[in-house]
């Protein structure tokens, strides 16, 4: 085994191919984790214009308010909320 990394040229040739492969796999991940982070957002943002959308389209009468999304977040809220008023009916 020494002899075959022995020389000069193949210690630099396996050196070389070690630092490249490195730089690959790094600048690989830079782009990997680019996309993804920029495919997120623009869905975040496609997702929100169509919940815009669908708000804006609601019939009238119906208490909507255009500037608020509404998330999941809030519907848990408003589900929990539902759940106390329900329970507190039901024992009196």
């Amino acid at each position: 085994m020494s002899r075959l990394f022995g020389s000069v040229r193949a210690r630099a040739t396996l050196g070389a191919t070690l630092v490249v492969a490195v730089a690959l796999v790094a600048a690989g991940t830079a782009v990997l984790l680019s996309l993804r982070s920029n495919l997120i957002g623009e869905a975040g943002t496609q997702a929100e214009r169509s919940a815009r959308a669908v708000a804006s389209n609601s019939p009238p009468g119906r208490r909507t308010t255009s500037s608020r999304v509404w998330t999941a977040r809030t519907a848990r809220c408003r589900s929990s909320t539902r759940t106390a008023v329900w329970s507190r009916r039901a024992r009196t």
